[in-house]
């Protein structure tokens, strides 16, 4: 199943594997995110740009599946940053 979702933060393995129809694989890809922000923890713009790749191309998609992932892949960020998730509150959960 080919997607129209283009990523330039995530490996096109971690892009598929959100988008896959089986939660085991959604959920491995989210642990992989999760890892990719502890790492960059430090750098505030690099985790915004996972957070707006992940609502905009995931939680917003047109794909049921590309939409449970970036849901899963934005609760591992919170997890990962814990505390520091504060201020991209706004972003991860908008208000409307």
């Amino acid at each position: 199943m080919s997607h129209n979702i283009r990523s330039s933060v995530f490996s096109p393995n971690v892009v598929r594997e959100l988008t896959d129809k089986t939660y085991d694989r959604r959920k491995v890809a989210a642990l992989e995110v999760e890892s990719l922000v502890k790492e960059t923890k430090e750098d505030p713009e690099k985790i915004t740009l996972v957070i707006d790749e992940l609502v905009q191309d995931f939680v917003y998609s047109s794909d049921f599946n590309a939409q449970c992932g970036g849901l899963i892949s934005l609760a591992a960020t919170a997890i990962a940053l814990g505390p520091d998730v504060a201020p991209y509150l706004d972003t991860v959960v908008p208000l409307f």
